[in-house]
């Protein structure tokens, strides 16, 4: 992943005996003992992360296989191209990342999210993947950089999308549409 410098925007490089990011103005981003890049600078808002809860209650529900019919959708599309690294925004605890992993076979994943404790859980469950806590929707990311990027339910704008993708990249946008989950809805909300 190819990444801006948080506080001026130029292009971070890697410090290869650290692993951390430095820019040419010598912002430095060390890296935490697990091995994500945090690039909020200052404090962080305890209401930009899920609750263990609701994390945990995320997860079981991917992992039950709900997802299953978009990821082998997605893992189509991608499989007829050469290997890539395909970057996701808003990334969570890695699902996507991770499941993509299994059925592209020489790809590189890296995922953007702003709450730590996903990002966290999505360093862990994939340590070969590069995860960076940052604001999906204002990533990181150095322009015409992306070889692939997975956005699902974020605001973001076309043209801000577009700046990112390197010049022939794919941008795969996934969208909830009016009734998305409505079974699962009506059938933990009766009426």
């Amino acid at each position: 992943m190819h990444l801006q410098c948080p506080r001026c925007r130029s292009p971070l490089h890697l410090h290869e005996a650290s692993q951390g990011r430095y820019c040419d103005n010598k912002h430095h981003f060390d890296p935490a003992p697990e091995g994500y890049l945090d690039l909020i600078p200052g404090k962080k808002n305890p209401k930009d992360s899920d609750s263990r809860a609701l994390m945990r209650a995320k997860h079981h529900f991917l992992e039950a296989g709900h997802q299953l019919p978009l990821v082998e959708a997605m893992a189509a599309l991608l499989a007829p191209l050469a290997p890539q690294e395909l970057v996701h925004l808003g990334c969570g605890e890695g699902y996507y990342c991770r499941a993509l992993a299994e059925r592209l076979p020489g790809w590189q994943f890296a995922g953007v999210d702003i709450a730590k404790n996903t990002i966290f859980a999505a360093k862990k469950a994939q340590p070969d993947g590069q995860f960076v806590i940052a604001d999906p929707a204002r990533a990181p990311l150095q322009p015409g950089s992306a070889q692939v990027l997975l956005v699902n339910d974020l605001k973001v704008k076309t043209e801000q999308l577009v700046s990112w993708l390197a010049p022939g990249g794919y941008l795969l946008y996934l969208q909830p549409g009016p009734r998305h989950q409505w079974q699962l809805r009506v059938s933990l909300n009766p009426v």
